[in-house]
């Protein structure tokens, strides 16, 4: 069995709305995987003290850390654009790990822009200036291995 490297990910991103999948994996420096939470809610009646649970959809989101880069094609741009919609559409985003080749993972669906806060800017600072994208699961969404 083999284990993924942490540093390893291909990210995919429509560049627009409707368009087609862009590789920005050089732009991104970290990706939190999805966090998908099942809402659940528990409830007691009066003749018992064991709760009873109704089960209803699920949500999630996940962060991707993007080195700020004033390009138009750059995913800086593509994320502060997105954010600026009214409203910001849905688009597809690919996660693949560690790579595209077959036995890796890949993570795919719709997502829509749920925030951007583009890096700070610091007097005298050698850094990369780093921004936050939260992204939102609004659709059919997969796990799958690429074969």
């Amino acid at each position: 069995m083999g284990f993924q490297p942490e540093h390893g990910a291909v990210f995919k991103l429509d560049s627009t709305t409707g368009g087609s999948l862009v590789d920005y994996s050089s732009h991104v420096t970290q990706i939190t995987p999805p966090n998908m939470n099942n809402n659940i809610q528990q409830f007691h009646t009066i003749d018992s003290r064991i709760p009873k649970t109704t089960i209803g959809g699920w949500t999630g989101s996940f962060t991707i850390s993007v080195v700020r880069d004033p390009s138009p094609t750059s995913l800086h741009r593509v994320l502060q654009d997105w954010q600026l919609e009214n409203p910001p559409g849905s688009r597809t985003v690919q996660i693949d790990m560690p790579d595209s080749a077959p036995g890796s993972e890949r993570i795919s669906g719709e997502v829509i822009i749920q925030s951007y806060t583009p890096g700070q800017v610091s007097g005298g600072s050698g850094n990369a200036s780093i921004g936050q994208a939260q992204l939102a699961i609004t659709g059919t969404f997969t796990v799958s291995t690429i074969s």
